[in-house]
């Protein structure tokens, strides 16, 4: 007999900027769910040939499904490109830079010769403001504040250049994606015909929105 298609194969999951596979590990999903940190950044680098590093530093074979949350979703993309995948996640993320909302395009050119106690100083004091606006509990405050001050300064100076200046993605293959519908960062795409959007302004969706992101992804790997 042959096997349900539906459960061959890996879901590599990636993380987003600032982030580390925490933040998706705490959806405390099934095995064959793989959640992956960003790597180093090499001088010079585009995103696709980031991409596809990145794949080969995973495991990523065809056939996979992969998926991420926010710019771990737009590498998703570009492995699929090029790479090959059965399904593409996407959540709080983009198909090109033009999703992200206009002063973080402006604060990313910035990144780069920003001075290092700058930029840690920005990523220490969001979770706060964050929680300020209603985004999360003290708990998820405290979670994300160790997350964000872990992740390498050499990513926080390299990468947002690397998104302003990728050409984009649109799907190659069955395409799920997850947003909230005013998320404060990166706007809904909202041509996307697999698109669910929930109510409110957040973007780390694992965190605000816990139990719809776990059932997002179970979903959409059975569908």
């Amino acid at each position: 007999m042959e096997e349900n298609p539906r459960h061959n194969g890996k879901i590599h999951l990636i993380t987003g900027f600032a982030l580390d596979h925490r933040v998706l590990e705490c959806l405390s999903l099934p095995e064959r769910f793989r959640c992956a940190d960003l790597i180093p950044a090499e001088p010079g680098e585009t995103l696709p040939r980031y991409a596809l590093r990145l794949a080969e530093t995973i495991g990523f074979k065809s056939g996979d499904a992969v998926g991420g949350i926010s710019l771990g979703g737009m590498l998703a993309l570009e492995i699929s490109r090029q790479c090959g995948a059965k399904k593409i996640l996407l959540m709080a993320s983009g198909t090109h830079p033009r999703f992200i909302r206009t002063p973080f395009r402006f604060a990313g050119r910035c990144a780069r010769p920003a001075p290092e106690f700058l930029l840690r100083a920005v990523f220490n004091h969001l979770p706060s403001l964050l929680r300020l606006l209603g985004m999360h509990t003290a708990q998820g405050e405290a979670f994300l504040r160790d997350v964000m001050r872990r992740f390498p300064v050499s990513l926080l100076r390299r990468l947002p250049r690397m998104v302003l200046d990728w050409e984009g993605c649109e799907p190659n293959a069955p395409c799920a994606a997850l947003h909230c519908e005013g998320d404060w960062l990166i706007r809904p795409p909202r041509h996307l015909p697999g698109l669910t959007l929930l109510p409110g302004n957040n973007h780390l969706l694992s965190l605000s929105h816990p139990e719809a992101t776990r059932r997002f992804l179970m979903d959409s790997v059975e569908a």
